[in-house]
Protein backbone atom coordinates (compact mmCIF):
# COMPACT_ATOMS: atom_id res chain seq x y z
CA UNK A 1 0.00 0.00 0.00
CA UNK A 2 1.33 3.35 -0.94
CA UNK A 3 2.11 6.23 1.41
CA UNK A 4 -0.81 8.18 -0.78
CA UNK A 5 -3.61 5.16 -0.39
CA UNK A 6 -2.85 4.87 3.49
CA UNK A 7 -3.54 8.85 3.52
CA UNK A 8 -6.64 8.54 1.68
CA UNK A 9 -7.87 5.66 4.14
CA UNK A 10 -6.67 7.42 7.34
CA UNK A 11 -8.67 10.82 5.56
CA UNK A 12 -11.91 8.51 5.74
CA UNK A 13 -11.44 7.17 8.74
CA UNK A 14 -10.44 9.99 11.22
CA UNK A 15 -13.66 11.75 10.33
CA UNK A 16 -16.26 8.67 10.44
CA UNK A 17 -18.11 9.11 13.13
CA UNK A 18 -18.79 4.84 13.23
CA UNK A 19 -15.34 4.11 13.82
CA UNK A 20 -14.10 3.46 17.15
CA UNK A 21 -12.15 6.80 18.94
CA UNK A 22 -8.91 5.19 19.46
CA UNK A 23 -8.68 3.85 15.64
CA UNK A 24 -9.86 7.59 14.69
CA UNK A 25 -6.85 9.34 16.98
CA UNK A 26 -4.14 6.57 15.33
CA UNK A 27 -5.56 7.71 11.45
CA UNK A 28 -5.08 11.74 12.77
CA UNK A 29 -2.04 10.88 14.58
CA UNK A 30 -0.41 9.58 10.97
CA UNK A 31 -2.06 12.56 9.31
CA UNK A 32 -1.03 15.22 12.00
CA UNK A 33 2.48 13.41 10.76
CA UNK A 34 2.52 13.64 7.65
CA UNK A 35 0.93 17.53 7.52
CA UNK A 36 4.63 18.27 9.44
CA UNK A 37 6.22 16.95 7.00
CA UNK A 38 4.79 18.54 4.45
CA UNK A 39 5.02 21.47 5.76
CA UNK A 40 8.51 20.91 6.25
CA UNK A 41 9.46 19.83 2.78
CA UNK A 42 7.38 22.81 1.45
CA UNK A 43 10.05 25.56 3.26
CA UNK A 44 12.60 25.39 0.43
CA UNK A 45 10.59 25.37 -2.02
CA UNK A 46 8.64 28.18 -0.40
CA UNK A 47 11.53 30.06 -0.23
CA UNK A 48 12.91 29.38 -3.96
CA UNK A 49 9.62 30.32 -5.40
CA UNK A 50 9.90 34.07 -3.07
CA UNK A 51 13.48 34.94 -5.18
CA UNK A 52 11.71 34.07 -7.80
CA UNK A 53 8.46 36.12 -7.48
CA UNK A 54 11.09 39.39 -6.23
CA UNK A 55 12.84 38.78 -9.59
CA UNK A 56 9.89 38.67 -11.58
CA UNK A 57 9.07 41.71 -10.39
CA UNK A 58 11.94 43.75 -10.47
CA UNK A 59 11.92 44.08 -6.90
CA UNK A 60 8.35 45.46 -6.77
CA UNK A 61 5.86 44.75 -4.86
CA UNK A 62 2.80 43.29 -6.50
CA UNK A 63 1.80 39.48 -7.34
CA UNK A 64 3.25 37.07 -9.95
CA UNK A 65 1.76 33.67 -10.81
CA UNK A 66 4.17 31.09 -11.48
CA UNK A 67 2.90 27.92 -13.46
CA UNK A 68 3.33 24.40 -13.12
CA UNK A 69 2.95 21.35 -14.46
CA UNK A 70 -0.55 19.33 -14.36
CA UNK A 71 -2.55 22.40 -14.22
CA UNK A 72 -0.85 23.70 -11.18
CA UNK A 73 0.29 27.46 -10.45
CA UNK A 74 1.29 29.35 -7.37
CA UNK A 75 0.66 32.99 -6.31
CA UNK A 76 3.11 34.77 -5.09
CA UNK A 77 2.59 38.10 -3.13
CA UNK A 78 5.50 40.26 -2.30
CA UNK A 79 4.24 42.77 0.19
CA UNK A 80 5.20 46.68 0.57
CA UNK A 81 8.46 46.77 2.80
CA UNK A 82 6.75 48.60 6.35
CA UNK A 83 8.74 49.91 9.09
CA UNK A 84 8.29 48.33 12.80
CA UNK A 85 9.04 49.43 16.35
CA UNK A 86 12.31 47.57 17.72
CA UNK A 87 11.35 45.65 20.51
CA UNK A 88 12.60 47.17 24.05
CA UNK A 89 12.53 50.82 22.35
CA UNK A 90 12.25 53.49 25.20
CA UNK A 91 9.56 55.37 23.40
CA UNK A 92 8.91 57.62 26.89
CA UNK A 93 12.87 58.69 25.82
CA UNK A 94 11.86 58.93 21.99
CA UNK A 95 8.67 61.16 22.44
CA UNK A 96 10.93 62.98 25.01
CA UNK A 97 13.71 63.72 22.46
CA UNK A 98 11.75 64.40 20.00
CA UNK A 99 8.76 66.83 21.45
CA UNK A 100 5.21 65.24 21.63
CA UNK A 101 4.36 67.19 17.95
CA UNK A 102 6.98 65.40 16.04
CA UNK A 103 6.67 61.80 18.02
CA UNK A 104 2.78 62.52 17.46
CA UNK A 105 3.47 62.75 13.34
CA UNK A 106 5.23 59.41 13.55
CA UNK A 107 3.80 56.97 16.11
CA UNK A 108 0.44 55.97 17.21
CA UNK A 109 0.17 55.50 21.06
CA UNK A 110 -1.96 52.12 22.02
CA UNK A 111 -2.88 51.47 25.16
CA UNK A 112 -4.06 47.93 25.85
CA UNK A 113 -5.84 46.19 28.77
CA UNK A 114 -6.05 42.49 29.89
CA UNK A 115 -7.32 40.87 33.01
CA UNK A 116 -5.03 39.92 35.68
CA UNK A 117 -5.09 36.39 36.32
CA UNK A 118 -6.89 36.36 39.31
CA UNK A 119 -8.98 38.86 38.23
CA UNK A 120 -12.32 36.55 38.65
CA UNK A 121 -11.27 36.01 42.12
CA UNK A 122 -11.43 39.75 43.26
CA UNK A 123 -14.61 40.11 41.11
CA UNK A 124 -16.60 38.37 43.29
CA UNK A 125 -15.18 40.00 46.55
CA UNK A 126 -16.48 43.58 45.06
CA UNK A 127 -19.42 45.16 46.47
CA UNK A 128 -22.34 44.23 43.70
CA UNK A 129 -22.31 48.01 42.32
CA UNK A 130 -18.42 47.66 41.71
CA UNK A 131 -19.43 43.80 40.28
CA UNK A 132 -21.76 44.90 38.04
CA UNK A 133 -19.39 48.18 36.59
CA UNK A 134 -16.64 45.47 36.21
CA UNK A 135 -19.03 43.02 34.64
CA UNK A 136 -20.49 45.74 31.75
CA UNK A 137 -16.32 45.15 31.01
CA UNK A 138 -15.59 41.91 31.24
CA UNK A 139 -17.03 38.72 29.83
CA UNK A 140 -16.39 34.69 30.82
CA UNK A 141 -14.71 32.78 27.72
CA UNK A 142 -14.39 29.13 27.71
CA UNK A 143 -10.92 28.69 26.10
CA UNK A 144 -10.72 25.75 22.80
CA UNK A 145 -9.51 22.57 23.96
CA UNK A 146 -5.97 22.29 22.09
CA UNK A 147 -5.74 19.31 20.25
CA UNK A 148 -2.23 17.70 20.07
CA UNK A 149 -1.77 14.28 18.50
CA UNK A 150 1.31 12.02 19.44
CA UNK A 151 3.30 10.20 16.46
CA UNK A 152 5.41 7.36 17.95
CA UNK A 153 7.37 6.86 14.84
CA UNK A 154 7.29 5.47 11.63
CA UNK A 155 6.10 2.00 13.27
CA UNK A 156 2.52 3.65 13.65
CA UNK A 157 2.09 3.47 9.41
CA UNK A 158 2.20 0.12 9.66
CA UNK A 159 -0.36 -0.43 12.46
CA UNK A 160 -3.86 -0.86 11.58
CA UNK A 161 -7.34 -2.45 13.14
CA UNK A 162 -9.20 -4.81 11.51
CA UNK A 163 -11.70 -2.07 11.15
CA UNK A 164 -9.66 0.84 9.59
CA UNK A 165 -8.83 -2.04 7.44
CA UNK A 166 -12.57 -2.85 6.45
CA UNK A 167 -13.10 0.70 5.31
CA UNK A 168 -11.22 0.72 2.63
CA UNK A 169 -12.94 -2.12 1.37
CA UNK A 170 -16.06 -0.06 0.90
Amino acid sequence: MTSSDRAVRDLITAKDPNQPLEVRVAAGARLWDQIKHAQAALEPLKADLRTEAKLRLNGATGATTIEGTGMTRVVVTVPEASIQIIKDTNMASLKQELGPAVFASMFEEVITYKCKPAAAVRIHKLSSKDQSAVFSAVREVEGTPRVSFQFAGSDILEMHSDSETDITKE
